[in-house]
This record gives structure tokens, C-alpha cells and sequence, in this order.
């Protein structure tokens, strides 16, 4: 009988990557660990929430969860300039303001997760909302300036006309 869970739980896991999608997102909350760029940031989620998030990721997908319980984000339907590419040429002034913004606005604060997809990269595609004044990484970078509303992947799922007009 035990053979069986375990084999039930393993086959879950597997397949459970299939499940992330807009219409089944993963919604976590945790807090900003690391803000790496203006699109770009970790999140430290619980025990449980991490090894149910880590479940969802193929091997690909596996080098975005780091052993501390992060998980390595990038926010959907935003795209700001590069700070900290390996090819230093691509780094902006443009890139940097967008990084400190960041940091300045969403390090260290509690936040909700709502991840709908994993990007060619491996990293989870998401929104990422503060809890203590409900802002969305995402519509306020655009907002502040430092990105457009970038459709190229597809329309943001849950924000798609708060995006589009803060774009105008």
C-alpha cells in the first residue's frame, strides 16, 4: 500500500508542471529575498508552499529553486533594461534606475506570488503583489516608466487592461 503513495505522489509531481497555466496558477505568499533586476527578483516562500511550487518544475525549471527555500521570479508582461547581464555592454543606465526602483519599492516586503507559466529560461512567470498596499510589480514599473506592456508571450492573464492603459 505504501509502494502505492509513494508511486501516486512521484506520478503527481512529475505531471504536475502541466497544471501551471492561467487558468490553475500557483498563489503563494512569501517575501522578496533578492531583487536581481527591474523584472527580475527571489522570493522566499514557506516549507510548504516551496516544495509544492518545486513539484510543479521539470528538471529545466528545477536551477530557478534555490536550496534556502527562494524561488527566482520573473515578472510577466514587463521587460526592463538590462543591470546585471553577463555581457556588461548590455547594461543601461536605463537598466540600473529600473534595478534601484525595484529595490527601492519591493525588497524585503511580503508579498503574493501568482505564477501562471514557466519561461524559456526556466524561471516561473508571475505577478508579484505587495500585501501591505496591493501593488503589482509589474503596473507600477510601467507606470514609473521603466517598461512597456510587452505582449510578445502573450497577453498578462490577470492584468491585461490595467497593463494596456498604464501603457498609454
Amino acid at each position: 500500500m505504501t509502494g502505492h503513495i509513494i508511486a501516486l505522489v512521484m506520478l503527481a509531481s512529475f505531471n504536475a508542471h502541466a497544471d501551471l497555466s492561467a487558468s490553475t496558477p500557483f498563489v503563494a505568499t512569501g517575501k522578496v529575498a533578492k531583487v536581481v533586476d527591474g523584472d527580475t527578483a527571489y522570493v522566499a516562500l514557506s516549507d510548504t508552499s516551496y516544495a509544492k511550487f518545486r513539484a510543479m518544475a521539470d528538471t529545466k525549471q528545477l536551477r530557478s529553486f534555490k536550496d534556502n527555500n527562494t524561488v527566482k521570479v520573473r515578472i510577466g508582461g514587463i521587460n526592463t533594461p538590462e543591470s546585471v547581464h553577463a555581457n556588461k555592454k548590455m547594461n543601461t543606465k536605463a537598466g540600473k534606475l529600473a534595478s534601484q526602483w525595484a529595490k527601492d519599492n519591493f525588497y524585503r516586503h511580503s508579498v503574493t506570488l501568482r505564477c501562471w507559466n514557466f519561461g524559456r529560461y526556466g524561471r516561473p512567470i508571475c505577478s508579484i503583489r505587495t500585501e501591505h498596499n496591493n501593488q503589482d510589480w509589474g503596473l507600477e514599473a510601467i507606470k514609473a516608466g521603466h517598461s512597456d506592456y510587452i505582449t510578445k508571450y502573450g497577453k498578462h492573464p490577470f492584468l491585461h487592461s490595467k497593463y494596456r492603459v498604464a501603457d498609454m
